[in-house]
């Protein structure tokens, strides 16, 4: 419990330093990226701690809520997560990734207009350079629709971009996350694209796994995060097509 106070505590006080760099923000202040990250950050934890206070308000029943968040705590303000569960969580969300990005890559393929580029689509072994998808990701925008897909595909989209997103929540929800994250990556992509050079390893690791990209040896953070800005500054959903290829391609030969 005392845990649990404390993280609460430490939210009250980076909600009132998030409206002192808010106001410094209207007064002309450009803020850096770490600062955008910590007012978004806050603004999210204040959302997600709203009804877990109400729940825990609740007689005999709100006991029941420091079970849940034991038992998931992805779905927890960012100050009530450890960094050990927070290792934990990256770990669940690559394995959860591995496992969608075949279905989202095989749906994406079926968007194609023509059997042709399907083929194309299919047989592409991505390198790491997004020039060599680039036409069919184009092709792809042209009938992509976030309203025309199902509960499921959205699930997944949603999963892929380290939603948190329950099982019973209906489709028009879903989709409103999903276009709120894809935004908050669009608007973070203008701060990295000015700030990348100058970020700390850690920094770019944790851009580098909000767009589900995993770097290596061979593709290391800089590469992945230039090449995903490439894309992105054309359209966010470009970027976010070659991020669920190049885990397909990779997840493909290490089976």
């Amino acid at each position: 419990m005392s845990r649990y106070g404390k993280a609460g505590m430490e939210i009250w006080r980076n909600s009132k330093l998030s409206s002192r760099l808010k106001q410094e923000q209207k007064e002309g202040k450009i803020l850096s990226r770490k600062e955008w990250l910590f007012i978004k950050t806050t603004d999210k934890d204040l959302l997600i701690l709203i009804p877990y206070f109400i729940w825990f308000c609740l007689p005999i029943i709100g006991y029941t809520m420091i079970i849940f968040a034991a038992l998931y705590p992805a779905y927890l303000p960012s100050t009530f997560i450890t960094p050990a569960v927070s290792e934990k969580i990256q770990v669940e969300d690559k394995q959860y990734r591995n496992r969608i990005c075949t279905p989202l890559f095989t749906y994406f393929s079926n968007q194609l207009p023509s059997e042709e580029e399907r083929k194309k689509w299919q047989e592409k072994e991505d390198n790491g350079h997004p020039n060599l998808i680039l036409s069919q990701q184009k092709l792809i925008l042209t009938t992509f629709n976030l309203n025309n897909l199902k509960r499921q595909e959205l699930l997944q989209i949603g999963g892929f971009l380290q939603l948190q997103l329950l099982q019973v929540l209906p489709a028009f929800l879903i989709k409103y996350r999903v276009t709120q994250q894809l935004q908050f990556l669009q608007e973070d992509d203008h701060y990295l694209q000015a700030e990348l050079p100058n970020l700390q390893p850690s920094e770019k690791h944790q851009a580098c796994l909000a767009r589900g990209l995993y770097p290596s040896p061979k593709t290391p953070h800089d590469h992945l995060l230039n090449q995903w800005l490439q894309l992105s500054s054309q359209d966010v959903l470009l970027a976010f097509f070659w991020s669920v290829s190049l885990l397909h391609n990779t997840t493909k030969k290490t089976n």
